[in-house]
């Protein structure tokens, strides 16, 4: 029992050790970030559907058409002109084709257009901006984490100054 808890012991600090052994860059710091945000990714999946609008209001200028078809059956039995029963069966069907054309409505289809394409820009816009205040961020922490070193340096310089000067 004990051999397998020192083994398991022991490959989780050669994991944890290997985990470390890769040094990061600036750059794929930042790459990493970006890449793996959440709230990019749903600002570019909402980008993604402010497009899909532009296309809805550019299908706004184009005339409709719609289409349909039933048929309809009736079995069964009625009362004819004499007064007798007869029995009959009957069919129909039915087709219908539509179209209309928006002459004028005001400019609506225009103004929904520009409306949909500046949201659509906006977006950018702030998609672009919340990817600069990551990458500032990822630079504040990265330059945090060499100053931290820096400061480690130092100090364990000043401890050996010290050791030094309490030998002498």
């Amino acid at each position: 029992m004990r051999t397998k808890i020192v083994t398991t012991l022991a490959l989780i600090f050669f994991i944890s050790l290997s985990a470390q052994d890769k040094k990061w860059t600036l750059q794929e710091c930042i790459d990493y970030a970006l890449e793996n945000n959440i709230a990019i990714k749903q600002q570019e999946l909402t980008n993604e559907m402010l497009t899909e609008d532009i296309v809805s209001a550019k299908g706004n200028f184009y005339p409709s058409l719609s289409a349909s078809a039933s048929q309809n059956f009736n079995f069964g039995s009625y009362i004819g002109n004499d007064g007798g029963r007869i029995s009959r069966d009957s069919r129909s069907n039915s087709f219908r084709l539509n179209t209309g054309v928006t002459l004028f409505n005001g400019n609506r289809n225009r103004y929904n257009l520009l409306q949909s394409q500046k949201t659509l820009e906006a977006a950018g816009f702030d998609l672009q901006d919340n990817k600069n205040n990551i990458m500032l961020f990822v630079i504040n922490s990265y330059l945090n984490v060499l100053l931290n070193k820096e400061s480690i340096r130092i100090t364990s310089d000043q401890i050996e100054i010290s050791i030094s000067q309490v030998l002498k």
